[in-house]
């Protein structure tokens, strides 16, 4: 689970989110699923 600042930081009307945030791995990320709890990280090993 990687942490975003704040989830209303983001706007429901918002089509793309830019956000940075450094990963334990070097793995390709396939998915990203966001929610009120942060975002979720779906890669090669997952």
């Amino acid at each position: 689970m990687v942490s975003y600042h704040h989830y209303s930081w983001i706007s429901k009307r918002a089509t793309t989110v830019n956000a940075s945030f450094k990963t334990k791995t070097n793995s390709i990320i396939l998915h990203l699923a966001m929610d009120a709890r942060g975002l979720k990280v779906y890669g090669e090993s997952k």
